[in-house]
């Protein structure tokens, strides 16, 4: 769901964008600035950022918006609730991602959401194919241009990327590494030996990764703890209650408790 877009002329040296956390995902781009965000604590964006005019901020990492120098910007701004999860493998809650994109395709998004804001404002009853068919397309903006900048994946690691690929797609059928490499064609051991090489940690943590990021989604989204615990693969209430507070040092009750706080 798409629940804020914006465009048009910014000036973010006079009139910068101060730290907060927002509610939801947002996707922003510039044009004719080097402006970037600014993160809490960090006094500035790391440099990382410097350079690129499209940026894809997690709703749990407070930031503004500021420029070092005194010039105007054009920008496209979206906020979705969520994001496909192919882009939460690049990309957490708490974190960001960014890239350098043609000044043609930065054109492109403004006019989008030129085009969309009528639409946000008022929706119409097509309106949510819109939103969802203009989240699919930024997210294939960002993915495409960083394959472009990624160097040559070896062989292993498009095995392993496959692999994360096919977990994530199958997560609710409480498999595991044996099923995954059964159904690549691929030894369990041999999976073992390769996520190893390439992520330093077993397939089991990987997918163990991956279905708390996941576990934790569904809960902010709403979804019961029993909806959620099938969901992410396992077969109980008190099971995944278990593996959720081994994680992150709570019940799935009470770390939603806090996390609303914040």
């Amino acid at each position: 769901m798409l629940y804020h877009c914006a465009y048009g002329k910014r000036n973010y040296f006079h009139k910068p964008v101060r730290i907060f956390r927002r509610a939801y995902w947002e996707f922003q781009v510039f044009l004719g600035t080097d402006g970037c965000p600014v993160f809490s604590p960090l006094p500035e964006c790391p440099s990382a950022g410097r350079g690129d005019n499209f940026f894809i901020i997690g709703p749990g990492c407070s930031h503004g918006w500021k420029d070092q120098v005194d010039r105007d910007c054009e920008i496209g701004v979206f906020h979705f609730k969520d994001i496909p999860f192919s882009l939460k493998s690049v990309v957490d809650r708490n974190s960001w991602v960014s890239c350098r994109l043609d000044e043609s395709l930065v054109k492109e998004i403004i006019s989008q959401a030129r085009e969309i804001v009528p639409e946000v404002k008022s929706p119409l009853t097509h309106s949510l194919v819109n939103f969802q068919y203009c989240q699919i397309w930024l997210t294939k903006i960002f993915l495409d241009k960083r394959e472009q900048n990624r160097p040559l994946a070896s062989r292993e690691e498009h095995i392993v990327d496959a692999a994360t690929a096919w977990y994530s797609m199958h997560m609710d059928e409480a498999v595991g590494v044996n099923e995954c490499g059964r159904d690549m064609g691929y030894s369990a051991s041999h999976l073992r030996r390769l996520f190893v090489r390439i992520k330093g940690h077993s397939p089991a943590h990987e997918f163990l990764i991956m279905r708390m990021n996941r576990a934790a989604e569904l809960l902010t989204e709403g979804s019961s703890i029993l909806e959620t615990a099938l969901a992410c693969g396992y077969e109980s209430h008190s099971s995944f209650t278990r593996a959720f507070g081994s994680w992150y040092g709570s019940s799935p009750r009470l770390w939603l408790e806090k996390t609303r706080v914040l």
